[in-house]
């Protein structure tokens, strides 16, 4: 019983990761070759932030951005009176 078993085990797991024929069919619909350089379209990288930001700390507030860290849109070092790094955290 234990040798069918691992005989069974042993023909799935082959199966499963494509050994065995040396054909590598995928009969799934849901398969997509991996792409490859050929097929990866290259583009122009996209500007994240801009120089916006907010006017004052009431502005930030309003907008539900207060308090405004450095590393995020909105900031700006007149936002931020002990130069910490986050604006109208006061």
């Amino acid at each position: 019983m234990f040798g069918l078993v691992f005989v069974v085990v042993v023909f799935g797991a082959i199966e499963l990761f494509g050994g065995g024929s040396g054909t590598s069919s995928n009969t799934d619909p849901a398969y997509e070759e991996p792409a490859t350089n050929t097929d990866i379209q290259q583009v122009e990288p996209v500007q994240e932030y801009s120089n916006w930001s907010y006017s004052n700390c009431d502005e930030a507030r309003a907008a539900g951005a207060a308090p405004v860290y450095a590393s995020e849109p909105g900031y700006g070092s007149h936002l931020d009176r002990d130069s910490d790094g986050i604006g109208c955290d006061v």
